[in-house]
């Protein structure tokens, strides 16, 4: 077990809440790049990795023709989201949301066990230890 798998709580929020939420807005978007690309039966992964750069680990996300075995589906507004097994725990509570906003805008996941991020929104901390990076970094609230 590496320091940082040490000391992250995977402990999960409550029982009832759902592993990933997709907000009408991801589900257009991602709706928006299946046809672009003719590629109207694909699914959106999203996954959790560890980050060798900001933080403890970092969102990754990519267009697959379908689930893998294993792999948890989430069906909203008409579009399929992946989350695979690793990720599932780290994942468990939050929200994926899409902005068209020029500055800082894009595919981003609130996640309410983060307890800070890296000022890209793709690197967190379960653990709030101090992120270092050329980005701003922001402490979330706890609670």
């Amino acid at each position: 077990m590496t320091s940082k798998e040490s000391t992250v709580d995977l402990s999960l929020p409550q029982a009832n809440t759902q592993i990933l939420t997709v907000d009408r807005s991801a589900a257009a978007e991602f709706e928006r790049m299946r046809d672009k690309r003719n590629r109207p039966d694909a699914v959106l992964r999203v996954r959790v990795v560890p980050d060798s750069g900001c933080g403890d680990f970092r969102y990754a996300m990519g267009i697959e023709p379908e689930p893998r075995q294993g792999d948890t589906s989430i069906n909203a507004h008409g579009v399929t989201v992946i989350v695979d097994a690793d990720s599932v725990d780290l994942l468990h509570g939050s929200t994926l949301e899409f902005s068209d906003s020029l500055i800082d805008g894009g595919f981003k996941i609130k996640n309410p066990r983060a307890r800070s991020e890296c000022g890209c929104g793709q690197s967190f901390s379960l653990t709030g230890r101090e992120i270092k990076s050329e980005h701003a970094t922001r402490a979330l609230p706890t609670g």
